[in-house]
This record gives structure tokens, C-alpha cells and sequence, in this order.
């Protein structure tokens, strides 16, 4: 009889270690969807607490109120994301990527045209210190200015607007003629860096060459002077008083939705660059396109670039 016992100890205990290994994946499996429940619910916090923080630094810094409602903020995993690496979130339009008016007019990576907000670089938008903090929110302001309005304006409007010479249908049947492969608007880069988003902007010296201080954007945004700019000390002078500049636009409260974004290229000395990417075209084929299509835009308010990807 106590040898029988003792078997059936043993099958008991056998079974509970050959058991326990499902036991702890189940509690384990509990805890992860738990705990990726409660992720999701503090990211859409954090987003949604991101958003008001972004509505509020541009009235306090620079007299612009958006509307809440056109806009949100959401989680992005990116690539490596983990305990090591900031949580990345994404500024965009509340409707989801932007509708052009031509297909020609969508870029390779949408994504990327997306204002980018880093948890390690947040505490910018709410910290009372205004001057050690100054660069960043101009870096952010110029961001959501480019990439939530200014952007959209050129590509949907100032292309097709014939009173400032510009017909961009004309552009898109010479366009349709290409029969190598398809076409797209190029973006460069990942998002916009939050501390050097003012390094994007391309400036021509007076030899010819074309420069920014952090390399490798897509440059969308043009100084529309010449500058002689010689030293590193003097690209960050030219930056600095940009910068002010561009703040000097917003002395009076304006509405984000309401600016006038021909007078605010204007005031600035903006030159929008839009660049073309032609699948397996040829040099010959780019400058035989580059012809055609000069008649149909105003090169002295907008830069046409035409390359190939091969």
C-alpha cells in the first residue's frame, strides 16, 4: 500500500513539473497582454497630453493657435524601439496622410513628412526656461509650419495658381509622356530632428554652392538670397537671425488655419524645392524634360528638380 502511495506521489509530482512550464507561460502571457494593454492606454495618454502641450507652447512662444481638433499625435514604433531607445511619437493631420491634387505630387516615404516628438526631448514644450530652450521650439515651430501647412499650400495651390505663373497640368501631361517608370516626389530623410529642424533650410552662396547645416533633409525649404557665408560661426549667426525673423512674422496672434502662406513664403525668403524622382531615366531624358517644363512654373518662386534613381 505505501508502495502505490508513493507511485502515485511520484506520477503526481512527474506531471505538476512536466505542467508548471505551462502554468508560467499562461501567468506570463497574462502579465505581457496585460501590461500591453496598459502601453497602449498610457500611449494614447501621453499623446493626447503631447498635443495640448504642442497647442500650448505655440500660442505662449509665438502668438499661433491651432485647432485641436485637425490635428493628433500617436505612437510610433520605430525601428530598435525599446527600453534603450526613446519613445517616438508623430504630429499629423487628424484625417491621415494628405490628399494632392495630382499622383505625381506623393512623395516615396509619407511618413516622414510628419512631425516627429521624442520622449527625451519633450520636456522642452513645458519647461519654464525660455532661453535654454529657445532653438528647440523654433526647430519644432518651423516643423509643424512647413510640414502641417506651408507644404501643402505650395504642392495643392501656389502650382496651380496661373496668376503667379505657374501651371502645374501642363507639368503633369508632359509627365504622363514618360514610359520607363513611375514617378514620385523624393523625401530624403527620416522625420524631422526636433533639436536642428532650422538646419534643414538650404542656402546658396555666392559661388553657386548649395549648403545646409545638417545634411542629408530634403530640402524642401530655400533661402531665397545669396549669402557669403564663410565659417561655421557665421552659418550659426544667419541661423540665429532667421530664426528671429521668422518669429518677427508671428508678432500679432495668428490663427495656424488662416495664414496666409504666399505672404509668410514671401516675408521669409522662401523658395519651396520640390524634386522629382524618374525611375531608369537617362541624363538625356532628365535635361529633355527639364525643357519641356520650364514654360510652366515660376522659377523665381519655385525650384522643379528632375533626377533619376538609377
Amino acid at each position: 500500500m505505501k508502495k502505490i502511495g508513493f507511485i502515485l506521489l511520484i506520477f503526481i509530482g512527474f506531471n505538476l513539473i512536466l505542467s508548471s512550464p505551462l502554468i508560467f507561460l499562461g501567468i506570463f502571457s497574462a502579465i505581457y497582454e496585460h501590461k500591453e494593454a496598459n502601453s497602449g492606454e498610457i500611449r494614447e495618454k501621453k499623446a493626447e497630453g503631447y498635443l495640448n502641450q504642442v497647442y500650448d507652447m505655440l500660442e505662449r512662444e509665438f502668438n499661433v493657435v491651432i485647432d485641436r481638433n485637425l490635428y493628433k499625435v500617436e505612437y510610433v514604433p520605430m525601428q530598435g524601439n525599446n527600453f534603450y531607445v526613446p519613445q517616438t511619437y508623430v504630429m499629423g493631420k487628424n484625417e491621415g496622410f494628405i490628399v494632392y491634387k495630382s499622383n505625381y505630387l506623393y512623395s516615396n516615404n509619407p511618413e516622414m513628412e510628419k512631425v516627429l516628438i521624442t520622449e527625451n526631448d519633450a520636456s522642452f514644450l513645458t519647461s519654464n526656461e525660455k532661453d535654454y530652450y529657445k532653438e528647440l521650439r523654433l526647430s519644432l515651430f518651423l516643423a509643424i509650419l512647413d510640414r502641417l501647412g506651408f507644404r501643402e499650400y505650395v504642392l495643392n495651390n501656389l502650382l496651380y495658381d496661373e496668376s503667379k505663373g505657374n501651371k502645374f497640368p501642363e507639368i503633369e501631361k508632359i509627365f504622363g509622356s514618360y514610359k520607363k517608370g513611375k514617378i514620385y516626389r523624393s523625401i530624403y530623410w527620416w522625420y524631422n530632428d526636433p533639436i536642428d529642424y532650422l538646419g534643414e533650410l538650404e542656402y546658396e552662396d555666392k559661388k553657386g554652392n548649395k549648403s545646409q547645416k545638417t545634411q542629408g533633409y530634403n530640402g524642401f525649404l530655400f533661402y531665397n538670397k545669396i549669402l557669403n557665408i564663410q565659417t561655421v560661426d557665421e552659418e550659426n549667426d544667419f541661423l540665429k537671425n532667421y530664426g528671429e525673423k521668422l518669429r518677427g512674422y508671428f508678432n500679432k496672434k495668428r490663427k495656424f488655419e488662416e495664414i496666409d502662406w504666399y505672404e509668410f513664403m514671401k516675408y521669409n525668403n522662401l523658395k519651396p524645392r520640390i524634386t522629382f524622382i524618374f525611375e531608369n531615366a537617362t541624363e538625356d531624358d532628365l535635361k529633355k524634360l527639364e525643357k519641356l517644363i520650364k514654360p510652366y512654373y515660376n522659377e523665381k518662386e519655385i525650384s522643379i528638380i528632375l533626377e533619376s534613381n538609377s
